[in-house]
């Protein structure tokens, strides 16, 4: 008789992707959380960061007014993104944040 197949080790059965939040390490379905991603201008060396499902490394944070606030003063995405966030790329992700937070229902 065969033997039925395992589960690896440390897997969990029935239970979706998770993603965590960069500020608060909150785990979670992705559906909770927003995309940040790294966007390179090639023609004038620019990086900056995008909320939205761009291609490429992203991190993933929870779209909170604290989240957004930890980010900015922690700032964790040259890690998370590997690569380097220029200080006024935290600047435009907060007022991106700000505007996505207020267009949100509920």
């Amino acid at each position: 008789m065969a033997r039925p197949p395992t589960k690896p080790k440390g897997a969990r059965i029935g239970v979706g992707p998770q993603r965590t939040c960069v500020a608060c390490r909150r785990v979670g379905p992705p559906e909770s959380f927003v995309r940040i991603s790294v966007v390179h201008d090639a023609a004038t060396d620019h990086v900056s960061v995008a909320v939205g499902p761009f291609g490429g490394r992203g991190a993933w944070l929870c779209p909170t007014p604290t989240c957004v606030a930890l980010v900015v003063k922690r700032r964790p995405l040259s890690r998370a993104l590997r690569c380097e966030i220029p200080p006024d790329a935290y600047a435009a992700l907060a007022t991106q944040f700000g505007e996505l937070i207020s267009s949100r229902p509920g």
